[in-house]
């Protein structure tokens, strides 16, 4: 893929949006679900007061470890966001930016979707690999045979489990490097 071994698999444009949501918003935490092998997790590191990030496989987890060592502002789990994302959520409230991008085997998004609506909390979302109709030439996400496509009808009710009503959302304009395609949820109080 191209842009792999870079953060955000080489889309500087994400870089640009997660530092402008962190001070519209006064982000200080990140929780991303998808370590691979580290590299957006590195760049969250220098940019954010703390990272939690998840990965499921054990050998992508070491590689991780590798890269990460040293880093006192990176928690590192093993294991699977569609299950273990609730015990990650332990001690956050608000402040918080949940980046969602585990999803190349199974698909955990609305699994992830419902712990963070369970754990009573409104945290700024952006979900990669999202289909973005304002630029549909954006890779985006697909599981025909489960009937899934990543696409906004499919997230609204859990964006409403989470929020109510209270949120807006827009999609990444640009994209370079693997030219993904990405949602960012937040809730309205704090949109502008």
């Amino acid at each position: 893929m191209e842009g792999q071994g870079k953060p955000f698999n080489g889309d500087t444009h994400m870089q640009d949006e997660f530092l402008r949501l962190k001070k519209k918003h006064g982000i200080e935490r990140v929780i991303e679900t998808g370590t691979f092998h580290g590299d957006t997790t590195a760049w969250l590191s220098d940019n954010f007061d703390f990272v939690r990030t998840i990965e499921f496989d054990r050998t992508r987890q070491n590689l991780s470890l590798r890269k990460l060592r040293g880093r006192a502002n990176v928690e590192l789990f093993n294991g699977d966001s569609s299950k273990d994302l609730a015990k990650m959520l332990k001690g956050f409230t608000d402040k918080l930016l949940i980046f969602l991008d585990a999803h190349w085997f199974a698909n955990p998004v609305l699994a992830e979707l419902k712990q963070i609506a369970e754990a009573g909390i409104t945290p700024v979302l952006a979900i990669h690999d999202f289909y973005n109709p304002n630029d549909p030439t954006m890779g985006f996400d697909q599981y025909p045979d489960q009937g899934i496509k990543y696409e906004y009808s499919w997230i609204e009710p859990s964006l409403k489990s989470i929020y109510g009503d209270n949120f807006a959302f827009h999609y990444n304009k640009v994209a370079t490097g693997a030219r993904r395609g990405c949602i960012f949820v937040y809730p309205k109080k704090s949109a502008k």
